[in-house]
């Protein structure tokens, strides 16, 4: 007797399951009601990060967890770049200021660090507040898209897999991790009862060129 009775999800998914969703993702990737940034200004943000992410004075917000390091703290990489590790408040954070059409400098994303004005956590914790430099929450700068309803979703993946300290990853990776993490052109917003659907590739597929 089979000891688990339950069958293997099909892989591929059926036929019909999957054109329904093809249908799904088209429909919210071209409604109406799907907030989408100005191009200029998007555009300004990519040259933005692009800046800070080569800009070895400035730190690199990296979104992880890993243990014995508390999200804000300042990590030494081996390249002598700081590494700090976050969870998504900070692309919700420059995606909220490039939607109100903000167009902050090199000098202001430095000016927010010193005046830890840029958020690297929805919660603060006691672990942070004793152990980091950083402490900003995003509940207390800009308003919270998922208080609005949303939620940031990412175009390309910015998980980092495996179970690597950051301290041994490759620095270019980090940056280009970074990257991907803080431009608000790689993110879209999706409602957020229905957040599970930002991570199908059908739809990240169907808004990959607006």
């Amino acid at each position: 007797m089979n000891s688990h009775p339950l069958p293997s999800c099909p892989k591929p998914l059926p036929d019909d399951l999957d054109g329904e969703l093809v249908r799904l993702a088209s429909l919210w990737a071209k409604h109406s009601a799907r907030p989408r940034l100005d191009a200029t200004v998007a555009q300004h943000w990519d040259e933005l990060i692009m800046s800070w992410s080569v800009e070895p004075s400035l730190p690199l917000l990296i979104r992880k967890s890993e243990r014995g390091f508390a999200r804000g703290q300042v990590i030494q990489h081996e390249s002598g770049r700081q590494i700090v590790l976050t969870d998504n408040s900070p692309a919700s954070w420059s995606y909220m200021l490039a939607f109100a059409k903000a167009r902050p400098s090199l000098k202001d994303i430095r000016a927010y660090l010193e005046q830890d004005k840029v958020p690297v956590a929805m919660v603060v914790t006691r672990e942070m507040r004793e152990q980091a430099k950083y402490t900003c929450s995003f509940l207390v700068t800009v308003a919270n898209p998922n208080q609005l309803g949303w939620q940031v979703c990412h175009r390309r993946e910015v998980a980092l897999r495996g179970r690597r300290s950051v301290k041994q990853r490759d620095i270019t990776d980090l940056k280009s991790h970074f990257r991907d993490f803080l431009a608000p052109s790689n993110m879209f917003l999706v409602p957020l009862v229905l957040g599970g659907l930002g991570e199908l590739r059908h739809l990240i597929d169907a808004v990959a060129d607006d």
